[in-house]
């Protein structure tokens, strides 16, 4: 009788001491998977190889990339905002793809409501770029064209509401200039739209310029750094409000534990100082270039949804959503 009423206490006695282990396990126990919106060989999908092949170090536990493309990015992210929000699934993306959908489709997420910002690892600059053969020498070359013939000078973009367009758009579009706006499947065919002769001018990434040679040249680097010496900077030519510097952020769920935030918060402060992480970043043409969650969250986002609102008005004729 005495073993019977004991049996099912210490059964429960440790079921219960199971369950307070594994609540009280620590953050995290197991891969964390980073979901990247975007196709594969993407400056995007490169970064997050690299991020990942040292962040363990940092973290404690292994992640995995995944790639969930689409859509410019929308179905990644919808993807992301579905899962529980326990810090396992991450999305790592770029500005663009953070703020542009709300105001140009109909998505089932609020980017800003949804998602809180990590950490910003790294930036690419982009350079408006046309054939060595050009006749257009400067960038006020290509604006004068642009003011004498509207509508007539050819943007070849990599893709709707993408980098290279949004570069365009910034700088014609917000000083009233008309161009023709000409889309192509990403940053490669743009590219080689611009060496057939299909395209006045392109916005391309440094490492897509230098593998071109002596065939192309660039005009002007979007931002204040120069990336090239030669070459001047947006902001030195008078138009400081140019998109082209892409930040490469990670996002999480906004309802993750505030501790669970606060360690990969730290964690993706603490990669920045692995050497092998900085020379495989700028091997593939990105810039370590990191800001701290907290900040980002609170300096840059507000500004980037801002900004890319105004731009898409101005690029639709005020039909921003």
């Amino acid at each position: 009788m005495l073993k019977t009423l004991w049996t099912p206490f210490i059964a429960a006695l440790f079921a219960a001491v199971a369950i307070s282990g594994a609540a009280q396990a620590e953050f995290p126990d197991k891969p964390i998977t980073l979901v990247v919106p975007s196709g594969a060989g993407g400056g995007l999908d490169l970064s997050a190889r690299v991020l990942t092949s040292v962040i363990s170090n940092y973290i404690g536990v292994p992640m995995t990339v995944k790639l969930v493309p689409g859509a410019a990015g929308q179905i990644g992210t919808a993807e992301v905002s579905r899962t529980k929000a326990d810090g396992y699934t991450l999305l790592y993306t770029a500005d663009v793809t953070d703020q542009i959908p709300q105001f140009v489709a109909s998505v089932p997420y609020d980017s800003n409501r949804d998602f809180t910002a990590l950490a910003q690892l790294s930036t690419a600059r982009f350079s408006f770029v046309v054939l060595d053969k050009s006749p257009f020498k400067t960038l006020k070359d290509l604006m004068d064209n642009a003011r004498a013939n509207p509508g007539k000078v050819k943007l070849a973009h990599s893709g709707q509401w993408g980098p290279s367009m949004l570069m365009g758009g910034s700088l014609f579009g917000l000083n009233k200039l008309k161009i023709n706006y000409i889309a192509y499947k990403g940053g490669g065919p743009s590219m080689q739209a611009l060496l057939s002769g299909d395209g006045d001018f392109t916005g391309q990434v440094p490492s897509v310029i230098a593998a071109q040679g002596d065939r192309v040249r660039a005009l002007a680097t979007a931002g204040d750094k120069r990336v090239f010496k030669n070459v001047p900077t947006t902001s030195e030519l008078g138009f400081p409000d140019v998109y082209g510097v892409v930040r490469f952020i990670v996002l999480g769920l906004r309802n993750t534990p505030a501790d669970r935030v606060q360690k990969l918060r730290k964690a993706f402060s603490d990669v920045q100082k692995d050497k092998t992480y900085v020379k495989l970043m700028k091997r593939i043409g990105s810039s370590p270039d990191y800001i701290g969650g907290d900040a980002y969250e609170r300096d840059i986002r507000p500004k980037q949804k801002a900004f890319f609102k105004k731009l898409v008005n101005e690029l639709t004729g005020g039909k921003a959503r």
